[in-house]
């Protein structure tokens, strides 16, 4: 084989190495996993029932724990299926106790993330004991990673 078939053939395996499969640059991150803590903050009257919509983009619900308050210790209702997508309605009741004024944990979400998630986040409904609208506000936090 002459120089200049060789140095084609090498410059053709060379440029099809870099066209394999797996051997890109790797760009994305390792996944990692994080628990987001869901936050409702109850200004004026006692919360007995509450909805959420969530939203994840760049992340994949993988679980969903319950609130830190007596009567809500269960995690909240939701649609089991929903969690491959990337919108969820979270909600929970009780007629036992109520979510009195102040910050509630109120679900705990565990996040698969390759990046920084993004969330939209909307409080539906706060409601009293006997059924009356209730003002409140919804936040989450990422919960500290631990040593």
């Amino acid at each position: 084989m002459s120089w200049l078939a060789r140095g084609i053939v090498v410059a053709v395996l060379g440029s099809l190495v870099g066209c394999a499969p797996g051997l890109e640059d790797a760009t994305e991150e390792e996944p990692r996993f994080a628990a987001w803590e869901l936050w409702l903050e109850v200004p004026e009257r006692p919360v007995a029932a509450w909805q959420v919509e969530v939203s994840v983009h760049d992340a994949t619900v993988v679980g969903i724990e319950g609130g830190e308050t007596d009567g809500f210790h269960d995690p909240p209702l939701y649609d089991p299926a929903a969690l491959v997508e990337e919108r969820l309605a979270l909600a929970a009741f009780s007629t036992t106790a109520v979510l009195d004024t102040g910050a509630h944990r109120i679900a705990t979400l565990h996040l698969r993330q390759t990046g920084e998630p993004r969330f939209g986040l909307a409080l539906v409904a706060a409601a009293s004991a006997d059924g009356e609208r209730v003002e409140a506000h919804v936040h989450l936090e990422e919960t500290p990673d631990e040593p």
